[in-house]
């Protein structure tokens, strides 16, 4: 079957993908942002833990052109509509405001909604995206300041997650969740310190991931610290981090930066150090369900809210659908999946680099292979069995491999709206990103 996409190359390594929500019309909206490489003596400690000083940084939005049934049109190129320019370093996190409401509109610019991110500098911020309507040209914005910032005392910020249309929740490097009214900040005088409606521990490290159980259960958030725990915590609580409003799963024994919230089946998704997805009830939080199995560590997730299929990547450069409905509501199911594609990089060889004349190659070179088959999810994996060739063992010796850096899918998105629903983004490490609709045509 024919389907369109488009390959998008942003120069750098691609951190954050995000489909704007609630567009009805002819166009649909993808925010970007890229990961610079981080310069020598930038940081005077632990990057991940001090803020980084200010320097110039951009966010990209890009714009795709759709007929009146949905379909992404292949004869009209992806434009560039507008790139914002910043002095707060690279996004860490960028999310779109999910609920609808009434744009600020002009004859010249639309209004998109909501974009809330968490910048290198550790500080959390809101902005008020519009685009122009009918120019064929890009339009660069400097943005110097926001009317929605925010700074935690004695440490950063480092994922967030809406809540609602006006509430939104930020965690921090020492493990602690902030959430805060954008109204109530915005009735405030510039001068006054921004304080957040709570402000609570609910971990014991780093919080890597956080999101929220929206639309079904706002007041629910899942996280995923450096300790090996996915929680489950109630803010609706009196007292969050108490053990009767936050719930542990099972540990794992790394470190996991990938949860997201499942409203088909009411389950958080996330993936373990043995290669595997695994899906997480709210009734049953303490147990797990074995989703698949990939050939390589995880590195990006995404689940939709239009239908139940998810998207995970791997540092192999594989990405990965699977509908997980089945499995969880009768785990003896023998799982499936399908590849959407595999992205292969490889350096540049020392003849491509003295060789002026040509080109090509001269930074590296990368593919795609596509047209994969629906296979069984090999479950008995012995790596070791397999290598000492004992009977009845099944893989790859060679599963945990080194692979190139470029190569990994660092970021993966679905189109959040009912129209475009089929619509997928996958961003890799050499600054690839690929767009396709996926329904066939």
């Amino acid at each position: 079957p024919r389907r369109s996409g488009f390959v998008l190359n942003l120069g750098a390594r691609v951190r954050c993908l995000e489909w704007a929500p609630n567009q009805d019309d002819d166009h649909q909206y993808l925010a970007t942002s890229t990961l610079p490489e981080i310069q020598v003596g930038a940081s005077n400690g632990a990057s991940a833990y001090v803020p980084r000083p200010a320097s110039p940084a951009s966010i990209q939005i890009w714009r795709f052109a759709t007929d009146n049934e949905g379909r992404m049109r292949h004869d009209t190129a992806p434009l560039l509509s507008t790139v914002l320019c910043t002095d707060w370093g690279d996004a860490k996190a960028l999310k779109w405001c999910p609920s609808s409401r009434k744009p600020i509109e002009t004859k010249k610019t639309r209004s998109l909604s909501l974009l809330a991110g968490v910048w290198a500098d550790g500080g959390l911020r809101v902005l008020d995206i519009a685009v122009p309507r009918k120019s064929t040209t890009t339009t660069y914005l400097r943005i110097d300041s926001v009317a929605f910032t925010a700074h935690p005392p004695n440490t950063l910020f480092t994922a967030l997650s809406w809540l609602s249309s006006t509430r939104l929740a930020a965690s921090t490097a020492n493990g602690c969740v902030a959430v805060f009214s954008i109204p109530s900040a915005l009735s405030l005088y510039l001068d006054v310190p921004l304080r957040p409606e709570l402000y609570t521990r609910i971990a014991t490290g780093y919080i890597l991931a956080l999101t929220s159980c929206y639309p079904s259960h706002p007041s629910l958030i899942l996280t995923s610290s450096t300790d090996g725990f996915p929680r489950l915590t109630d803010l609706s609580s009196l007292r969050p981090s108490s053990h009767e409003a936050t719930v542990l799963a099972q540990r794992s024994r790394t470190t996991v930066d990938l949860i997201a919230w499942h409203e088909f089946s009411q389950a958080a998704i996330t993936l373990d150090e043995s290669l595997t997805p695994k899906a997480l009830a709210i009734r049953r939080f303490f147990t797990s369900v074995n989703l698949g199995r990939g050939k390589a560590a995880g590195t990006a997730l995404a689940t939709s809210p239009c239908h139940p299929s998810i998207l995970w990547g791997t540092t192999k450069g594989d990405v990965i659908a699977l509908n997980p409905m089945a499995r969880i509501r009768r785990p003896k199911i023998k799982p499936v999946h399908q590849t959407w594609f595999s992205h292969e990089y490889r350096r540049a060889t020392p003849a491509e680099i003295s060789d002026p004349s040509n080109p090509i190659g001269v930074h590296g070179l990368s593919r795609f292979t596509d047209g994969y088959k629906v296979e069984d999810v090999v479950r008995d994996f012995h790596p070791r069995r397999a290598y000492e060739g004992e009977k009845g063992a099944s893989g790859n010796p060679t599963v945990h491999t080194l692979y190139e850096e470029e190569t990994a899918v660092t970021a993966l998105s679905w189109n959040p709206n009912v129209k475009c629903g089929g619509w997928a983004a996958a961003g890799c490490g050499d600054g690839l990103v690929r767009v396709e609709d996926l329904v066939p045509g």
